[in-house]
């Protein structure tokens, strides 16, 4: 609900230039997850990936259960990243939160949604969930999303145990 209404006022500004298109399994629809994780990343793929690409651009949201976690895709068509950035990129989002901090005072950060994004998964749920990206220069991005289903009681709680019931 958030996300159509995020595009929505993405549309009003690109007009007809974006496309939503979604792929949701219905059970996914009850899990709830930390607020701001999907948004940075359509906001990526339509200011890094489709905004300056030629023809329409197509995102797409992907969620399903896979075994015991969830798994959320934003997938654009826009421009791609070279192969030596999605690289580095990878690196970086694999670091755990430790040498990811120590790493900050070199670092000139290009990626501070995906990488605030990354950090927040890995710091509510454990190092070794978090985002993958896969891309491919002029042709598609992929950002993927693993989460544990699970329950936490925190005062920000907007997590719900997932189901296969």
């Amino acid at each position: 609900m958030y996300i159509d209404k995020y595009i929505s006022l993405l549309k009003r500004r690109f007009e007809d230039k974006i496309t939503l298109k979604k792929e949701i399994d219905p059970q996914v629809l009850y899990i709830k997850i930390p607020r701001l994780l999907i948004q940075p990343l359509i906001e990526n793929a339509v200011y890094h990936g489709v905004e300056n690409s030629r023809g329409k651009g197509v995102i797409m949201l992907n969620a399903r259960i896979q075994g015991d976690l969830l798994i959320l895709e934003v997938i654009d068509n826009g421009n791609g990243i070279s192969k030596d950035d999605l690289i580095k990129l990878n690196k970086s989002l694999e670091m755990d939160n430790d040498t990811y901090f120590k790493s900050l005072r070199e670092k000139k950060n290009k990626s501070i949604g995906i990488d605030n994004v990354n950090r927040r998964i890995k710091l509510f749920y454990g190092e070794k969930y978090g985002i993958k990206i896969e891309s491919s220069v002029n042709i598609f991005t992929k950002v993927t999303v693993s989460l544990p289903l699970q329950t936490f009681n925190t005062k920000e709680s907007y997590y719900v145990q997932g189901s296969n019931n």
